[in-house]
């Protein structure tokens, strides 16, 4: 998208004047408030040497601070494998710079532990784990045994299900904690508390924007399969092709004139406000680099089926 670019052409010469702008405010500051700026910086440094010299073996880095973990996620009786993932996010800016958030849960192999332990220093930089999907939930338990330190937040459905993980939150109401480098949303004209019914809504959940590395982590609002088998072609999925999880056409938007409206408009939106290239998709693969057009074509090429469910 030309905008794209002009914005980031627009962030580059912000980078450049913000730097000066910082100077100058720095000779202004109190000497203990520079002193405490500095060693924040040296520390994300050498934070960032560390990284750089990691082997992983079950992670993948999809862009500056953010890394992504898949997993197995087989259903009708094995026969498909929708896969499903965990995103893992650094924090790059205010009190909690050089800190670890992991998004979602799955159930960890060791290779998977190895590698968070090197990348958070055994656990021990793990700011938050972050319930995002309501009925994402089989993993919790799992992941509060291995690291029980970290601080637990969830969907509302996270802390009915699981009361004895003491959960410091639920997700949406906490999101400030971690900015600016994350934001987060859920999409309007879907029920995100309880909905139902639980085997087929699964529409709605936290979509969550990590702005150093221009990524959006979601679960089922948005799939991308890499390589849907035989059923999944039939059902008219096709490979590396973004599209909105199929409850959307059921049980997924409220029933009223006004919903599918307002999903339209809330995409429409969260383009406008998030400069992003790449998407996450929990099932099963990912759109990395043109992720904004994608979704772009993707709510475009949508608006006549949303415009039918307002007539339903």
């Amino acid at each position: 998208m030309e905008e794209d670019k002009a914005a980031r052409s627009q962030s580059g010469r912000r980078s450049k004047s913000g730097s000066r702008e910082s100077e100058g405010s720095a000779r202004g500051t109190r000497p203990g408030e520079s002193l405490a700026r500095g060693m924040s910086s040296n520390v994300l440094n050498a934070s960032n040497a560390h990284i750089q010299g990691l082997n992983f073996q079950a992670i993948q880095e999809i862009g500056n601070d953010f890394w992504q973990i898949r997993a197995d996620f087989k259903i009708l009786g094995g026969m498909v494998n929708l896969k499903t993932h965990m995103g893992i996010a650094r924090l790059t800016k205010g009190p909690r710079q050089g800190r670890f958030v992991l998004l979602s849960a799955v159930k960890l192999t060791p290779g998977m532990k190895q590698d968070i332990d090197m990348l958070t220093n055994r656990g021990e930089l793990i700011d938050a784990v972050i319930g995002t999907h309501p009925f994402h939930t089989l993993a919790f338990r799992d992941l509060y045994q291995h690291y029980p330190k970290a601080k637990y937040y969830g969907t509302p459905r996270h802390l009915r299900a699981f009361p004895d993980i003491p959960w410091a939150g639920e997700t949406l109401a906490s999101k400030e904690l971690w900015a600016p480098d994350i934001d987060m949303k859920i999409p309007a004209g879907s029920e995100y508390d309880d909905p139902k019914p639980p085997h087929s809504n699964h529409l709605s959940n936290v979509i969550v924007f990590h702005a150093p590395s221009r990524s959006i982590f979601v679960d089922d609002t948005l799939l991308c399969l890499e390589s849907p088998n035989l059923v999944l072609r039939l059902l008219g999925f096709k490979a590396g092709k973004l599209f909105f999880h199929p409850s959307i056409k059921g049980p997924g938007l409220f029933h009223t004139p006004e919903a599918p409206q307002d999903f339209k408009r809330f995409v429409y939106q969260l383009i406008q406000d998030w400069q992003f290239d790449n998407i996450c998709c929990a099932h099963t693969g990912n759109v990395l680099g043109d992720g904004r057009e994608k979704l772009a074509e993707l709510i475009r090429s949508s608006e006549k089926m949303l415009d039918k469910l307002s007539e339903r």
